[in-house]
């Protein structure tokens, strides 16, 4: 028997929305946003650029924010106690990272990189080129505001984390595959070109890598599919990944929680991967009938690791 829905608690807003209406740029929210360049960006006096805010989901576990920095300038420093993973969508620059000033470590981008801020380092970003940079990063901010419900400590802390980040060592050079498709690194340079292990079973030809980044807890990974391929549905709530076109479809997903940390590593049978036989039957037919309408030839079928 299904329980009665519990009705929400309102008890006005939460520190994360406090903390967010003072920060003073948009807030885009709903489900999809189709084109990164599309999102309008206002300036932002914390990071001295432009920014805006995207929660999606309607949750206040992560979040994520689009920062467009303009031609040959650069944002202000920051550092705080939320983490951070960022995905360079246009242009090229540098980050600078550091503890101490005299212990800088620089390292460069350009478009498809990705990359972690290790947690509460101080860090600058850089744009050396002559157009805007934009970039998408996925924090777990609205968990650590509202766990803490103080700027002072989240964002003026000194505590130093050297299990995450070693100044005396070149930290974004750091690459190793800790097994089966999971890799550890602190720099990815291109999410375009980075071999991929099999997944058969999420289906026929479809390829992943998960990465642990700077030492974070913030998992992600990145996920490809062949022409007139599709997903198995899986976790992370309603939808499946269908690939609708004629070329090999990709993509970077910010996962909220990391396997090697504990986080992502013990799951219940939610969890797991719904059989194509228990889906609801209307959902292939409806992915076949795109698939024939754009002249995509099917290439669907369940493989068992």
């Amino acid at each position: 028997m299904r329980l009665p829905h519990r009705d929400s608690i309102q008890l006005g807003p939460t520190p994360y929305e406090v903390f967010q209406e003072k920060e003073g740029i948009p807030s885009v929210k709903g489900f999809f946003i189709e084109d990164l360049m599309d999102v309008e960006v206002k300036p932002w006096d914390r990071m001295g650029v432009l920014g805006s805010y995207l929660n999606l989901g309607e949750q206040q576990e992560t979040d994520a924010y689009v920062c467009e920095i303009p031609a040959g300038t650069q944002t202000l420093p920051q550092h705080h106690l939320f983490e951070t993973l960022v995905y360079i969508h246009r242009g090229r620059g540098a980050t600078t990272v550091w503890f101490e000033e005299k212990s800088k470590q620089t390292f460069e981008w350009s478009a498809g990189a990705i990359f972690a801020l290790p947690l509460n380092v101080s860090y600058q970003h850089f744009n050396v080129s002559n157009e805007p940079v934009r970039f998408l990063a996925g924090t777990n901010a609205p968990h650590v505001i509202n766990l803490f419900h103080n700027d002072e400590f989240i964002f003026r802390n000194p505590f130093q984390f050297r299990d995450r980040f070693r100044p005396e060592r070149e930290f974004f050079q750091e690459n190793k595959r800790l097994t089966v498709r999971s890799w550890e690194s602190n720099l990815v340079p291109d999410v375009n070109g980075f071999v991929l292990d099999d997944y058969p079973m999420k289906g026929k030809g479809v390829k992943i890598m998960r990465f642990g980044l700077a030492g974070t807890t913030y998992g992600c990974h990145i996920q490809e599919f062949p022409p007139g391929s599709r997903s198995t549905f899986h976790r992370h709530g309603p939808g499946g990944h269908f690939n609708t076109g004629h070329t090999t479809m990709r993509h970077f997903a910010m996962r909220g929680r990391s396997p090697k940390h504990s986080q992502d590593r013990y799951r219940t049978k939610l969890h797991e991967m719904i059989p194509f036989e228990e889906e609801p039957p209307d959902i292939h037919p409806m992915y076949l009938e795109e698939l024939r309408r754009k002249g995509v030839k099917s290439d669907v079928s369940v493989v068992r690791e």
